[in-house]
């Protein structure tokens, strides 16, 4: 099979990546490598916009205009996470400290914006409203871990290797892991299991890699047709969606309705996705187990 493309298939694409946030990281990329810019400082640098961003949050009650100012500051971060790895590639600087930095940035930016707006919300209306963000950050790790998971095995199946991050951290001999490393390592492993396949799919995917080269591209390029539809769905749980419900909810006034978005709305449309992801597993494994 093919080597895995430096970047997502385009397929799966979330549409916001597609038409706006990729778009503008491509534009960014080559005058960034050309000024010899570090990836790791573009990480920090959409660290900090997302810092910005979890300020201006907090102050949205007090200015109309600072949930727009948090928003497109979130539309930086996501621009800046979205190439730096791409940045690091090009430039031969990528290693495995960036790719730990890379992952806890992502993680860390959205914890600021979830305390900053419990904390501007508990001021408003009691500090016992401030319990939600923590309940909303623990199923928004479970949410992001199915659908990172999701499309983890989609570029497996279409391009035949496991991705793992926490494999290539230990397979580095010259990296000594940091505590920073060993947490990030350890958090991967956690958020993987979250998003597990079924017994089935697993057992299915090492018959087919016994097969014969032609016969398994065949049934990994039905795989991935009819896979890739529902894998979009699945996009419903990114990052992308938040950054927008949480301004949409800013704007309203009332971060708790973000807060119950992510608590209520979004489990639901993560029960329905593992419902739907049962069924095709199911009858993939049919249609497969009748060809091999």
């Amino acid at each position: 099979m093919s080597a895995h493309p430096a970047q997502r298939p385009r397929e799966i694409e979330e549409l916001t990546n597609r038409f706006l946030i990729h778009p503008a990281g491509q534009f960014l990329l080559k005058p960034l490598a050309s000024a010899g810019i570090h990836p790791n400082f573009v990480s920090f640098a959409g660290l900090f916009a997302g810092m910005g961003a979890a300020y201006f949050y907090y102050n949205y009650y007090q200015n109309p205009l600072a949930a727009t100012l948090g928003f497109l500051l979130m539309l930086v971060w996501h621009i800046t996470d979205g190439i730096d790895g791409r940045l690091a590639r090009m430039t031969g600087k990528d290693s495995q400290l960036g790719k730990v930095i890379d992952g806890l940035v992502d993680y860390v930016v959205f914890i600021l914006v979830y305390v900053f707006m419990s904390l501007a919300f508990a001021e408003k209306e009691g500090y016992w409203i401030a319990w939600y963000g923590p309940f909303a950050g623990l199923f928004h790790i479970i949410q992001a871990a199915a659908y990172e998971k999701r499309r983890e095995d989609y570029i497996a199946w279409k391009y035949g290797s496991e991705l793992n991050s926490s494999a290539v951290l230990k397979e580095e001999k010259s990296f000594k892991l940091s505590s920073l490393a060993v947490i990030f390592d350890w958090f991967y492993q956690q958020i993987q299991k979250a998003g597990g396949q079924s017994q089935t799919m697993q057992e299915l995917k090492s018959r087919i890699d016994r097969l014969a080269p032609a016969k398994q591209q065949r049934i990994r390029r039905e795989y991935c047709n009819r896979y890739a539809p529902l894998l979009r769905q699945w996009s419903l749980l990114s990052a992308n969606t938040r950054t927008m419900a949480i301004y949409i909810a800013c704007l309203a006034a009332g971060p708790l309705y973000y807060f119950l978005f992510e608590i209520i709305l979004l489990n639901l449309v993560m029960l329905w996705l593992l419902i739907r992801q049962r069924r095709f597993d199911q009858r993939f494994c049919e249609w497969t187990l009748q060809r091999i």
